[in-house]
C-alpha cells in the first residue's frame, strides 16, 4: 500500500463538499416528432449508398419544472403541440425554457436569514459531528441553513458551511438526449446570447451540453454592475438508466406518479397508461 513521507497509508478523500448539496430546481422534458417524406435524386445502384426518404420534424414538447420544496415553488408543467407545419417547435421550446428559468431566478431569491426553533438550538448544542463532511466539530461550529427556506439543516464547520454554496445551474433531463433529442433543438440554442459548451462523445453525439444565460444584474463589493448568470445543463438520463421510458414506467405503480397526478386525473390520467410510449404533450 502506498504511504506518505511519514509512513502513514495514503487514502483518497472527498473534498468537493458543495457537490453534496442538491440542486434547487430540476427540469424533466421530452420532445415528440412527426416523420415527413423527402424527395431525393436517383442514386447509382452500382455503388454503395444511403437513401434518405424521411426526416423527423418536432411536433411538440413537454417539460416539468420541479423544486426540492413544493411550498417554495409549485411544480410547473409546460406543454405545447404544433399548430401548423411552419411552427418552429425547437425554437419555441428553447425560448419557453429560458423564459421560465429567468422568471424563477427573478422571483425566488436565496434567503440569508436563519429561521430556527428551540429544537434546532438543542440539536446544535448537542451536535458533535459536521453534517456536511461528517468530521468532528470543535470551536468553529456554526449553524448551517437552507438559503431558500431559511430552515436549519445541521451543525457544520465554518469552512464547510462556506463551501456549501447554492448550485448555479438548472439540470434539464432528457431520455436518450445524446442519440435523438439533442439533434432536434441544439441549433436553436444559438439564437440568444450566451456561451455554449459541451462534452462530446464524437462529432454527432454529445454526452452533455450547457447554455449560459443572463438572468439579471447585481453590484459586486466594488460597486460595479455585474451580470448574474445561470447555466442550463442538458443531461441524458439514459446514461444512468439504460432502458426505454416505457419499460421504466411499467415497473412503477400508479401511486408513484405523484407529479403526473397533479396535472392529470380521472380518465385522462388512466389514458396515459393504456398505450406504451404515450406521453402528456
Amino acid at each position: 500500500m502506498p504511504v506518505d513521507e511519514d509512513g502513514n497509508p495514503k487514502h483518497v478523500s472527498f473534498k468537493n463538499l458543495n457537490k453534496k448539496l442538491r440542486v434547487p430546481f430540476v427540469v424533466y422534458t421530452d420532445c415528440k416528432c412527426l416523420t415527413e417524406s423527402i424527395n431525393t435524386c436517383t442514386t447509382d445502384e452500382s455503388k454503395s449508398y444511403t437513401k434518405q426518404y424521411q426526416k423527423h420534424k418536432p411536433s411538440g414538447f413537454c417539460y416539468l419544472i420541479k423544486c426540492f420544496d413544493d411550498e417554495l415553488f409549485t411544480p410547473k408543467l409546460e406543454k405545447y403541440t404544433g399548430e401548423s407545419p411552419d411552427d418552429n417547435i425547437s425554437q419555441r421550446f428553447v425560448d419557453s425554457l429560458e423564459s421560465d428559468i429567468k422568471r424563477i431566478c427573478k422571483t425566488i431569491k436565496p434567503n440569508k436569514f436563519l429561521r430556527k426553533t428551540l429544537e434546532d438550538d438543542i440539536a446544535f448544542k448537542n451536535a458533535t459531528h459536521c453534517h456536511i463532511c461528517e468530521g468532528e466539530l470543535a470551536n468553529n461550529k456554526v449553524m448551517d441553513h437552507c438559503h431558500f427556506t431559511g430552515r436549519y439543516r445541521g451543525a457544520a464547520h465554518n469552512e464547510c458551511n462556506l463551501a456549501f454554496e447554492v448550485p448555479k445551474f438548472f439540470p434539464v433531463l432528457l431520455h436518450n438526449l445524446s442519440g435523438y433529442d439533442a439533434h432536434l433543438f441544439i441549433k436553436s440554442l444559438n439564437s440568444s446570447e450566451g456561451k455554449i459548451s459541451c462534452i462530446p462523445n464524437n462529432e454527432e453525439k454529445y454526452i452533455s451540453f450547457t447554455k449560459e444565460i443572463v438572468v439579471g444584474t447585481y453590484k459586486n463589493k466594488e460597486g460595479k454592475q455585474k451580470e448574474d448568470k445561470r447555466d442550463i445543463r442538458f443531461i441524458d438520463s439514459f446514461r444512468f438508466m439504460a432502458t426505454g421510458l416505457g419499460s421504466l414506467a411499467f415497473n412503477l405503480p400508479k401511486e408513484a406518479f405523484k407529479n403526473l397526478a397533479v396535472s392529470y386525473e380521472g380518465e385522462q390520467f388512466e389514458l396515459l397508461f393504456q398505450e406504451e410510449g404515450c406521453l402528456p404533450i
